[in-house]
């Protein structure tokens, strides 16, 4: 059967959203192995949030927002972490404590992201910037300006209950659960938080009067 010319028309005028090609690129690169690039992601792990992945580019624009012009490309804040809402309803990220790990950003944005994403290793340990900020309870912009800023890891790494984007009563209610029969996994999926959280906040603010 032919396509008339008005047919063909409407489908060439008819313009996908921004966010909708968006979507589409990324679960390309994240799930089909002959898409260029998919062994810098799909094929080293980097995946799709639950919440995002069976509810489609709708709820993705819906959860990020629109793109803000065009020099504006999706980037994830933690280069080695997935394409997360950080949705406390979402069915994988609310369980695993997870944050928003996706925002809009020019390549000069994008290109700094990088660069303090790179690996710190600190009192015997390596993670990126973000892995830190997320393990000791750190806004990752706080802690990305306290380095630019010349502080010492000792003290840039060092939160204080103010600063810290964990409510003061869920801090007191996990400390409450120090030395209980709940280990720190446990407490961890209890309060929405990592399990490496949860120890951090027992040795962080364990000595504290709060």
């Amino acid at each position: 059967m032919s396509v008339s010319k008005s047919t063909r028309s409407v489908r060439k005028k008819y313009k996908y959203p921004d966010e909708q090609k968006i979507f589409g690129h990324i679960l390309g690169r994240c799930y089909r192995k002959q898409v260029a690039g998919y062994s810098e992601y799909g094929g080293r792990g980097i995946a799709i949030c639950e919440r995002w992945l069976s509810g489609g580019w709708k709820v993705f624009a819906a959860d990020v927002g629109n793109r803000l012009s065009s020099n504006h490309s999706i980037d994830r804040i933690d280069n080695d972490g997935g394409y997360w809402c950080g949705k406390a309803e979402c069915p994988e990220c609310g369980p695993l404590g997870r944050l928003p790990n996706c925002r809009w950003a020019t390549a000069k944005e994008q290109a700094y992201n990088r660069r303090t994403n790179r690996r710190i290793e600190w009192r015997g340990e390596t993670l990126t910037l973000t892995e830190w900020a997320n393990r000791l309870g750190i806004d990752y912009r706080t802690l990305a300006g306290r380095l630019r800023s010349g502080w010492s890891l000792d003290r840039a790494m060092t939160p204080t209950l103010a600063s810290s984007p964990i409510p003061p009563e869920t801090i007191r209610a996990v400390l409450a659960c120090k030395g209980g029969t709940d280990g720190a996994t446990a407490i961890g999926k209890r309060f929405g938080l990592q399990r490496e959280t949860v120890r951090h906040i027992w040795s962080r603010y364990g000595g504290e009067h709060l």
